[in-house]
């Protein structure tokens, strides 16, 4: 099974981490989700350290646009890379990546018992960082790596950001690892490290770099991900811009009109039963930003939302990583085969996130199958809500009113 904890560029990575302090919580809870495992302190601690030194360093060189796509594991490979870097070649403008293993070591000597090893205090023995990067570098490229026939750039090194030249130096002796992948890097040799990321990337966004890395890999960024960059207010969960702002306007009106009373509607000349919308936009677009702004400002307008989506590492990374804590809050999210059974008061709004994933029917392994759905899980989701939105993988953002039933 392929593994990645996250996929953004560099600047993008400093924001999470500085203005919403929400880039270790979606780190544990990523890594939780696709490892069954809590993550330890030390992963913790490396992730808060040895990724923001990195990220640092491709900000100081203006290549803040470049991807970082951290703990990287194609399936098959001997070992997850701390981070890859994806974006352009300055010289020829092809894709360009660089793998690259991340140590917060001080000193390292070589091991007295085995020659392979070296002895790290406080750590004991590991793996030379060349020999370590060496495998998995070979592999993105090999029969079975995700690299294979591409015509790209390719290099990587290790970044030992805490420590001094003398503090390692048994790294660098005779009979160490040599080739394209032993390139290592102290503090004291921050300069060198600034050439070679200047040598394989420009200054253009590697987005579409990661993406082809991505999408050979058979994994994705979760929309979750991408919305939690997106957000800078204090007053929304989300700021909305061009589309997507008026895509949540199209909902909200269709909401506060399905929700009037009679008299109300008699009033505006607009009395509608229920609508569904279709919201579609590529990775990136802010779908997710749409649906929870969505359901921020109708809950507090007094309407019933929930938000639904097919699956549990997505539904437990909303639950607790957008910045909120309360109960309430955690309990507006579902899962699509929560309305198997109708809701004995429909809601007034329901967003299926993350619809590609919806079933031909529901089921539920905790009931019996003679209670599993009988329809389309879909109608069950439209017939649970009023005002029904899915959003879906396309090109461009885009909002369309697919359905309108009994309206008039």
């Amino acid at each position: 099974m392929p593994v990645l904890l996250l996929n953004l560029s560099a600047s993008n990575l400093l924001m999470l981490h500085r203005k919403r302090r929400l880039l270790i919580p979606y780190l544990a809870a990523r890594h939780a989700a696709m490892s069954g495992a809590e993550a330890s302190e030390g992963e913790h601690r490396a992730w808060a350290e040895s990724l923001i030194e990195m990220a640092t360093e491709l900000m100081e060189v203006g290549r803040g646009e470049v991807h970082m796509l951290v703990e990287c594991k194609p399936d098959g490979a001997p070992a997850p890379i701390d981070v890859v870097l994806a974006g352009r070649h300055p010289d020829t403008g092809r894709e360009s990546f660089t793998l690259v293993e991340l140590k917060a070591w001080s000193s390292a000597a070589r091991s007295g018992h085995d020659p392979a090893k070296v002895e790290v205090p406080g750590l004991g023995a590991k793996n030379h960082p060349g020999d370590q990067l060496g495998r998995t570098y070979d592999f993105f490229v090999g029969d079975l790596g995700p690299l294979k026939g591409l015509q790209i750039h390719y290099a990587g090194f290790s970044f030992l950001h805490n420590a001094e030249e003398g503090a390692v130096r048994d790294l660098f002796a005779p009979g160490t690892a040599t080739g394209p992948h032993s390139l290592c890097f102290t503090r004291e040799t921050r300069s060198d490290l600034h050439r070679e990321l200047l040598r394989q990337f420009d200054n253009s966004s590697g987005a579409s770099a990661a993406e082809t890395l991505l999408q050979r890999m058979g994994v994705r960024n979760p929309p979750l991900l991408q919305a939690m960059v997106q957000s800078r207010g204090k007053d929304s969960v989300f700021i909305l811009r061009g589309e997507q702002r008026r895509a949540a306007d199209a909902v909200c009106m269709a909401v506060q009109r399905t929700a009037a009373s009679p008299s109300q509607n008699l009033l505006t000349n607009s009395f509608q039963k229920d609508a569904v919308f279709v919201i579609r936009g590529g990775a990136g677009s802010g779908k997710s930003a749409i649906g929870l702004e969505l359901m921020r400002r109708l809950s507090a307008q007094g309407h019933t939302v929930k938000y639904a989506s097919g699956s549990r590492a997505f539904d437990a990374s909303m639950k607790n990583h957008v910045g909120f804590r309360d109960r309430a809050f955690k309990d507006q999210f579902v899962f699509f085969s929560s309305y198997i059974e109708p809701p004995e008061t429909r809601l007034d709004l329901l967003i299926c996130d993350e619809a590609h994933r919806l079933r031909e029917r529901s089921t539920n392994h905790r009931l019996p199958e003679e209670r599993w759905g009988k329809g389309a899980q879909v109608d069950e989701l439209m017939n649970a809500a009023a005002v029904t939105v899915f959003l879906l993988d396309a090109r461009p953002l885009s909002v369309k009113v697919t359905q309108a039933r009994h309206t008039g």
